[in-house]
């Protein structure tokens, strides 16, 4: 029978191929060729005492940006064969940098210093877990990370508490590293996976413990030395005032009826029972406190407790384990709570991590933060070979200087320019703004995620310092750079909320990603006004002052001489509310034009 003239049925849908990344891939190769030979420069420079053509700073300035270009390809990456291939590579270098430092144990050197082929490592492995499509393997990659992230955490926050003496050089790499491979984990299973939400749960009441603990241990042991040898005046007057507030609750509750009458009562009357029966509570708390002042010298000696003047506990080891505990509690808010302003703050969040500007964000301040930290260690080896004595602070070279200014500069209109702008052209503001949720709310959630991704920039500047410690061995004043990070946290509000203001203006990111910018050159610029600034009148005195409070670079120098006033806090927050109220009132004016 003849075939001629039929139709061939088709099957489709047909198949689509996707497009092979080659550009990528072309990155990556060149990338790892680079990391090999940054690797021959430092075995070069290590093993030969005669001086090379490159130093060991660029070796590792090599292996760097090759990595960075290995990291950019995987994850390009679509092909699964290589997908696990660079899964592989990861493992082999988790294991070296474990290996590493584990054989350091035994070494004059912190083990610490060997993990660090296992950070480019873990990176690697979650690019891998990111794609797999296989999912039993992905779901035990993911179990791996949030388990050995949990540990090290555990171990970290538990080793603090024990040893504290071992925190800078054992416990706090621990931590920080839990800390990461927990995030990773968390971001890479999604808030609806049930394992994420039990260890989002685990991690917050190990940040309670840690945070209460740190609080504790810096307040009972000066309390319990003040308490050996009281006045005695002071007992006798929280007595006083103990039982003067329970007898006043005592009568108001007794002529505004008991609680079983049954006469409807005024508002008033109710308001005034509310207030009998808080100062009843007050009352007998405060009786209670002065017992316990009045009988606590005797059983405090009897103990032998606080007979000597506690030793410093809050700085830097108590602050850490607090900033470690709080950070473990807001990464768990952050995947369990409801709240609206909470899953508000984790969209937007979230949305910087999948534009491609953020990374350029890290990457610049990265490749700024590293020539910042080698100048910095230059200056001090050659103030050591020179026999120039170290004075404290000696960080504040480190953040005080032209590179981290122009980072900061450059990276608050970069990180605000697409608050407001990006949801006006993209038609998605009309949709927010259209839900059940107030106008603060959302800008309040704006602000929040971008103040904290603008903090997440400076990590790289702590971790060189941390390194620092870790592989010179010797100890230096880490109080300024406490300082500092107060100053940092209250001058970030200030310039993310003035960003996110300009932001809500207009719909073009460029336009608001330089009027940002003008607004931040006229806070630089206050600095080198004031200081140029000659005169004694009036008129000049009140610009200096001014000027001087309105300057961040005033208030880091300030804070880093441990000189951190609490006006300077003031004003600084005090800007971020007016730039933060002035976007509210912007949002209202689009809402009903």
């Amino acid at each position: 029978m003849s075939t001629q003239g039929t139709a061939t049925p088709e099957s489709a849908p047909s198949l689509l191929r996707h497009d092979e990344p080659k550009l990528a891939r072309s990155i990556g190769g060149i990338g790892w060729g680079v990391v090999l030979m940054g690797l021959v420069i430092v075995l070069a420079n290590r093993s030969a005492e005669t001086p090379r053509l490159f130093s060991e700073g660029w070796g590792w300035l090599f292996v760097l940006t090759g990595m960075t270009a290995g990291l950019a390809h995987a994850a390009a990456e679509t092909d699964s064969l290589l997908r696990r291939l660079i899964g592989l590579v990861g493992s082999v270098l988790v294991v070296v940098g474990v290996g590493w430092g584990a054989s350091m144990i035994t070494r004059d050197r912190s083990w610490a210093v060997g993990l660090i082929p296992a950070l480019p490592g873990i990176a690697l492995l979650a690019l891998f877990l990111r794609r797999e499509s296989d999912l039993k393997l992905r779901h035990k990659g993911l179990l791996a990370f949030g388990a050995t992230g949990l540990l090290l955490t555990v171990v970290g926050v538990l080793g603090t508490i024990i040893a504290p003496h071992w925190m800078p050089a054992r416990f706090s790499v621990a931590l920080i590293l839990g800390l990461l491979l927990v995030l990773i984990y968390l971001s890479l299973a999604g808030i609806t996976d049930e394992t994420a939400y039990r260890i989002a749960q685990v991690l917050g009441a190990l940040g309670l413990v840690a945070f209460t603990y740190a609080l504790l241990r810096a307040i009972l042991p000066t309390l319990v030395y003040d308490w050996r040898n009281p006045s005695e005046l002071e007992h006798k007057i929280t007595l006083a005032s103990g039982v003067s507030l329970l007898i006043l609750g005592v009568i108001g509750r007794v002529v505004l009826g008991r609680s079983g009458d049954t006469t409807a009562l005024s508002e008033n009357q109710q308001v005034g029972r509310s207030g009998g029966r808080l100062m009843m509570i007050v009352g007998v708390f405060l009786i209670g406190l002065g017992l316990l002042r009045l009988y606590s010298p005797d059983l405090l000696q009897r103990l032998d407790w606080g007979s000597e003047p506690p030793r410093p506990y809050l700085v830097p080891t108590g602050f850490i384990l607090m900033g470690a505990g709080l950070l473990c509690g807001l990464v768990a808010v952050g995947v369990i709570s409801e709240n609206r302003l909470v899953v508000l703050t984790r969209r937007e969040l979230m949305a910087f991590f999948v534009s491609p500007i953020a990374y350029c964000v890290m990457a610049g301040f990265v490749f700024i933060a590293t020539p910042s930290y080698f100048l910095f260690l230059e200056n001090l080896l050659v103030r050591a070979e020179r026999g120039i004595p170290l004075e404290e602070p000696i960080v504040q070279s480190y953040v005080i200087a032209f590179l981290p200014v122009v980072a900061v500069l450059l990276s608050v209109p970069l990180i605000t320019m697409r608050l407001f702008a990006e949801e006006k052209r993209t038609g998605t503001l009309e949709v927010l703004l259209t839900a059940p949720v107030s106008d603060w709310l959302i800008v309040l959630s704006k602000f929040l995620a971008a103040w904290g991704f603008f903090i997440l920039l400076w990590l790289p500047w702590w971790l060189y310092l941390l390194a620092l410690r870790l592989e010179g061995g010797q100890e230096f004043d880490f109080r300024p750079m406490i300082g500092f990070s107060v100053a940092l946290l209250a001058c970030g509000a200030a310039f993310t909320a003035m960003g996110m203001f300009f932001s809500s203006l207009t719909r073009d990111q460029i336009i608001s990603a330089a009027l940002a910018l003008m607004g931040m050159m006229i806070l630089v610029g206050f600095f080198f006004v004031e200081r140029n600034l000659r005169g004694a009148s009036s008129a000049t005195v009140t610009a200096k002052s001014v000027m001087r409070a309105l300057s961040f670079i005033h208030m880091w120098i300030e804070a880093t001489d441990g000189k951190l006033y609490i006006r300077d806090i003031v004003v600084q927050l005090a800007q971020a509310v007016f730039w933060i109220a002035a976007t509210i009132k912007v949002l209202e004016a689009r809402r009903w034009s």
